[in-house]
């Protein structure tokens, strides 16, 4: 399609083309000086989602950027049911040779899906619903004789679920019945609108629904495909292509998903589940592995960085020439095909003027835990004794801190090496952030760092943490939210307080409050080049605050003691200041169209003000354009 719209665009005198795509990845990352190629040249929007849509975000939730408080951060409705690992081979050939003589088997998991398809539909039309379609999406291979393999297995159960609800079964209706408790009660239909029916009232119509269910294999041999134009249908749709793009299942409330992709756009346009359920928000279920599911959870984090990166261009007044849209990479997935890649550059953003810090703090089995943390008192008091040896010491910085100046990053690389993070921290990986300074200070950047301390005020009851130096601190409070209490890992959720990242900057006495948009612009004029490492003695034991309210104490709401084996705990959070001209080269872990060729004689300072709208267009096109 693409090189037809080129056709037609190259014949024409004048042209002003307008793509709409859920997925952009590939015009994202496509030649921005080809000018027969489909880079957004002149402006990309951002269009809004619909309350009620469900969407990667909703669906799956998604991991915070950067600047997001994890709390605020959508988990993702309750939807997403897993095929476990063991079942996969009864429902796709494990090699593509074995697709010829594959039979599927009816998993637990499939029938678990079916069973619930037909106890959705029914409820349903218990809601009204009965002039509706209702569908189920099976796809697990891309081969058409897997799809017809399905017919017998899925046909079997159709017949064997309708024989036994026709004479009553025990055992089938309290299946059912079970079914329906355990997953009605999993998404509250509540905040949708919705009305929940009873189980008998969901079962009156179940026979019927079940009944008249078409199991249709659809793909480019079969001559039995879906056809919603002829009344409403309750169908499983069986099939590959011919269903992954493009094509709407109506009423789609189950979805069974075996095949997968490593391609962001390809994955994505697999997913037919997205859209709009009305009156039935709360029902579709989608099984699939695992591996899956976490893919989907990072592209709807890729989808939310990039609609913040979009909205950068309204804000800066900016064009696509100027800025290019970063798009996060994944170890294990291609964003697009690299036939439509080509183009793409290692582009500035990974750690750049980030906080990375330490949320998370092991708490059990007590003595793994106490290793862990006796281990990161060991890191931390080799890099504090590195620091004062050869660092420059700052006298200026309030009681219960402590700050050394200009400590190489041999010894803030020898600390990550040594400290522990643990693997729910996913931002402060030790191997991405030793890369991310070695290859910063191979261009003159990070090459040195400020090593503070943040403590409080030590008073004579207080424990005192000793420094080099001869300087000490008293330990900080930090709890746990009280959704990790049972967990092995305490979940602090934030270490560092508003104007720490300060310790190391001058601020005016009327700079008022900071936050960290402006301290980034401080750490930019005053420290472009320079990270600073904070470090935290967190006493381990650290008991909720009470909060005055209508004359009262009373605890924090949502908090709960740290209660981590040892005395002191050590937390650690990394300020990076946003790299600058060349230096922004040599980030690593996000993607970009290249846009080094579009202005090839022009200055980073001359970039500003250079105007990409075509100047023929229309007065009432050109601010769209």
């Amino acid at each position: 399609i693409n090189p037809l719209i080129r056709d037609v665009m190259t014949r024409l005198p004048k042209v002003c083309y307008v793509g709409y795509t859920a997925t952009p990845f590939a015009n994202l990352l496509t030649d921005p000086m080809d000018h027969e190629d489909f880079y957004p040249r002149d402006f990309i929007l951002s269009l809004p989602r619909g309350g009620n849509y469900q969407g990667p975000e909703a669906l799956f939730g998604r991991h915070p950027v950067d600047g997001e408080d994890p709390s605020e951060v959508p988990g993702g409705l309750d939807m997403i049911r897993t095929i476990p690992p063991e079942e996969l081979d009864a429902l796709r050939p494990p090699k593509q040779s074995g697709a010829a003589g594959f039979q599927p088997e009816v998993t637990d998991s499939l029938r678990r899906a079916v069973l619930w398809f037909w106890l959705a539909s029914a409820a349903r039309q218990a809601r009204g619903h009965r002039d509706h379609h209702s569908s189920m999406l099976v796809h697990a291979h891309s081969d058409t004789r897997v799809h017809d393999s399905y017919q017998a297995p899925l046909a079997a159960l159709q017949k064997e679920v309708s024989a036994r609800l026709a004479s009553s079964d025990d055992a089938l209706l309290e299946e059912l019945r079970l079914l329906w408790q355990s997953e009605s009660l999993r998404v509250d239909p509540s905040p949708f609108g919705n009305v929940q029916p009873r189980f008998d009232e969901v079962l009156a119509h179940t026979l019927d629904v079940v009944d008249s269910t078409k199991i249709i294999m659809d793909h480019y041999r079969s001559t039995n495909r879906l056809d919603y134009d002829s009344g409403p249908v309750n169908v499983i749709a069986v099939g590959g292509n011919t269903l992954s793009r493009g094509l709407t299942l109506e009423g789609l409330v189950v979805s069974f998903f075996v095949r997968s992709s490593n391609v962001y756009d390809t994955l994505l346009q697999m997913g037919r589940w997205f859209g709009y359920r009305p009156g039935y928000e709360d029902l579709p279920r989608i099984f699939m592995p695992d591996e899956t599911r976490d893919w989907f959870t990072h592209l709807a984090t890729v989808e939310e960085e990039m609609r913040k990166e979009i909205d950068r261009y309204l804000i800066e007044h900016k064009s696509p020439l100027e800025l290019a849209v970063r798009i996060r990479c994944h170890p294990k997935m291609r964003i697009t095909a690299p036939s439509k890649s080509g183009a793409a550059v290692r582009a500035a953003a990974s750690y750049g003027g980030q906080l990375v810090e330490t949320r998370y703090f092991r708490a059990s089995p007590a003595e793994e835990a106490l290793g862990w943390h006796i281990q990161n008192a060991q890191a931390v008091s080799c890099l504090l004794d590195a620091s004062a040896k050869h660092g420059r010491p700052d006298t200026g910085v309030p009681s219960g801190r402590a700050l050394w100046r200009e400590v190489s990053h041999s010894h803030v690389l020898d600390f990550i090496a040594e400290y522990r993070f643990d693997p729910k921290s996913v931002d402060a990986s030790a191997e991405l952030m030793t890369e991310y300074i070695r290859r910063r200070s191979e261009s003159g950047a990070l090459v040195s760092w400020n090593v503070g301390v943040i403590g409080t005020s030590p008073t004579g009851n207080s424990h005192h943490v000793p420094l080099p130096d001869g300087l000490s601190v008293a330990p900080v409070t930090r709890t746990r939210i009280a959704a990790s209490v049972k967990s092995p890992v305490a979940d602090i959720k934030t270490l560092t307080g508003p104007r720490d990242e300060a310790l190391d900057l001058r601020i005016d006495k009327g700079e008022g409050s900071l936050n960290r948009t402006r301290l980034q612009e401080l750490r930019v004029q005053q420290q472009p080049e320079r990270g600073l490492l904070l470090l935290y003695p967190i006493d381990a034991h650290s008991q909720v605050p009470t909060r005055r309210s209508d004359g009262g104490d009373r605890s924090v709401q949502g908090r709960a003691p740290l209660d981590v084996p040892g005395d002191i705990v050590w937390g650690a959070a990394f300020v990076f200041p946003r790299p600058s001209g060349r230096d922004a080269l040599v980030e690593y872990d996000y993607v970009a169209a290249d846009l080094r060729h579009v202005f090839p004689s022009a200055g980073e300072d001359d970039i500003e003000d250079v105007s990409v709208l075509d100047q023929d267009l229309d007065t009432d096109n050109e601010g769209a354009a």
